[in-house]
């Protein structure tokens, strides 16, 4: 089958994080891409975000911030890949099978970034995400950037 030729997971987590700039999808990979989302679980969901979130990280920008061991990072890692394999080659095998065979690899990461835009929401839409996004309006002042754009 030609969709066990995907050899590298680490090239389809990738693709999760949205870095495939895939932006068409075909009617097959949008198939495998409901399919992904309507199978995959909250806890599914979870698992997902956390491993972004440990992903994300690592960026020497930000990796003072998070304390995550390194066993954590590999169970989560491991668990990701259990998950996404399970994803592919059971929950949503047939589709998989006709996204790969009619529209090509390409479709992982579509279907991917439309998993992982799933599961952000989940994130997203939390309250106290929300509050600390609505915070931000504690130190905008609308004059002050009508006054610097010249807009009095």
């Amino acid at each position: 089958m030609q969709w066990c030729r995907i050899q590298n997971i680490g090239f389809v987590l990738v693709l999760f994080l949205g870095l495939s700039g895939v932006t068409h999808a075909g009617p097959f990979t949008d198939e495998m891409s409901k399919c992904l989302v309507s199978k995959t679980t909250e806890a599914d969901k979870t698992l997902f975000v956390r491993w972004v979130y440990t992903a994300m990280s690592l960026h020497p920008d930000v990796e003072s911030m998070a304390n995550i061991s390194e066993a954590m990072k590999e169970n989560l890692s491991r668990d990701t890949v259990k998950l996404m394999i399970n994803l592919i080659t059971d929950r949503c095998k047939i589709e998989t099978q006709q996204a790969i065979k009619f529209e090509g690899e390409k479709s992982f990461g579509h279907a991917f970034e439309v998993l992982g835009g799933s599961a952000m929401q989940g994130l997203m839409s939390n309250a106290n995400v929300q509050q600390f996004f609505s915070d931000l309006n504690k130190y905008y002042d609308p004059q002050e950037l009508k006054t610097k754009m010249g807009m009095k």
